[in-house]
């Protein structure tokens, strides 16, 4: 009640767990008076049964249908509003490429709803399809081999920590992925290392194609190019789908956004019928990334640094929000750094963040987080010095990190995305206690 009273809902149906799982005659089901404010999902069930009125909702164009919220790993989070239209242009995106998307198919749904990722790519697109949907109700990615074990889905598309898993289980050992249509990922870089081993891992399961990657952010409702049509290069994260514009531009200057060419690197923008209407009563946000270019299009700027290739395929090198300011205003851009330590055989996962430059008031330096392959695990000594003499040749003095740490793992988003907003306060609370 105190939440309902600052809102205009009409009505709230409560919705158990308990509501996916088998009818059992011995199971006590909670029902309450249906006309009430909040009702549980069997009275909502039970007050559907006797509806004899219209079901049918008219058409209102540019309806924002959901609120999605972006993943804040860089930033604050935001309300996305998406709209019907929005969410309808992702599923006819794929249905019109040559992804072999067919009715009965199984759908495991492994991202959340709260999500655009999860409701457009996950829920709605295989609806609309007519697929299975495998909704399940929590993330955990270490449990993404029981479930494809269990289930067999034909279609996937998780982050690139599920990969991790699926590769090191054991539980899919004699499991045969001839079926799969979409081994899909996004969401997140995936390491090329990574990519490398998933398609091994997909081959050796009978597999007839390789991880699919797609790149979106939620104010495009999640995906605007994927590696199909063949576009499938280690590294790419694809082409643009039919109706989407993408293009890389030099927008250091606002006053004089330029597109640039092929293989030059700047901030990746995209006009597309999927956008967002805007941040949720945020328009100052909202400005900050929808622009309408001097051809006359809506561009969404994503923060997203890369390049495209002449043959269309799309490259991402980093983000902008990213940047690691220095004391003496240098910028330096993790991805650079990161790229140099993964060439080390032994290394298997490496972020750069921001930490405290503790000799200065202001300012920040690059720490390198390395996560060395197994079989290398216990040998940091020995690794560190060539990590360091590897990043003192190949990168300007500026640039090169301040600290090296081995770890375990990276914290990670609900979602399973790298936490670099969890990682940076980390940094600055041990700062703190140093001062």
């Amino acid at each position: 009640d105190l939440i309902l009273k600052d809102t205009n809902l009409t009505k709230v149906v409560k919705v158990s767990a308990l509501n996916s799982l088998r009818n059992d005659k011995n199971m006590e089901r909670n029902i309450t008076s249906s006309n009430a404010t909040v009702c549980d999902f069997d009275s909502f069930v039970e007050e559907g049964l006797d509806y004899n009125g219209s079901t049918e909702v008219k058409y209102v164009e540019d309806r924002a249908v959901v609120i999605e919220h972006t993943g804040g790993t860089t930033g604050r989070p935001k309300g996305v509003l998406l709209t019907n239209d929005a969410i309808n242009m992702i599923a006819h995106h794929f249905m019109v490429s040559d992804l072999k998307f067919e009715r009965n198919q199984k759908w495991l749904n492994i991202m959340p709803p709260f999500i655009a990722y999860g409701v457009g790519n996950g829920l709605h697109l295989p609806l609309a399809v007519g697929m299975c949907v495998i909704a399940v109700p929590k993330f955990e990615p270490d449990k993404i081999d029981e479930l494809i074990s269990e289930y067999q889905p034909n279609n996937f598309a998780g982050v690139p920590i599920h990969y991790e898993s699926i590769i090191k289980s054991k539980k899919l050992d004699n499991i045969d992925f001839s079926k799969w249509v979409l081994p899909g990922v996004g969401g997140d870089t995936m390491d090329s290392e990574l990519e490398k081993a998933a398609n091994i891992f997909l081959k050796k399961h009978n597999s007839n194609t390789d991880v699919i990657k797609g790149y979106g952010l939620t104010e495009v409702c999640a995906a605007a190019c994927v590696t199909f049509c063949g576009a499938n290069e280690i590294g790419s994260v694809g082409i643009p789908f039919l109706r989407n514009n993408i293009s890389i531009f030099d927008t250091s200057n606002e006053d004089d956004i330029q597109e640039l060419g092929y293989n030059e690197r700047g901030e990746i923008c995209i006009s597309s019928p999927s956008l967002m209407l805007g941040y949720y009563k945020n328009e100052k946000e909202t400005n900050n990334v929808l622009k309408r270019h001097r051809d006359g299009k809506l561009w969404m700027h994503t923060g997203d640094v890369g390049y495209m290739t002449k043959d269309g395929l799309i490259y991402i090198d980093g983000r902008t929000k990213r940047v690691i300011i220095r004391y003496d205003g240098f910028k330096i851009y993790p991805f650079g750094i990161e790229k140099l330590i993964l060439s080390l055989p032994e290394v298997a996962f490496c972020k750069v963040i921001a930490t405290p430059d503790v000799n200065h008031i202001q300012g920040n330096l690059p720490q390198a987080n390395i996560i060395l392959k197994p079989e290398f695990i216990g040998q940091e000594e020995q690794i560190l010095p060539k990590i360091i003499d590897l990043c003192n040749k190949g990168l300007a003095e500026y640039i090169i990190p301040a600290e090296y740490n081995f770890i375990d793992e990276f914290p990670r988003t609900p979602i399973g995305k790298v936490d670099y907003v969890a990682m940076e306060e980390k940094n600055k609370e041990k700062v703190r206690r140093k001062i």
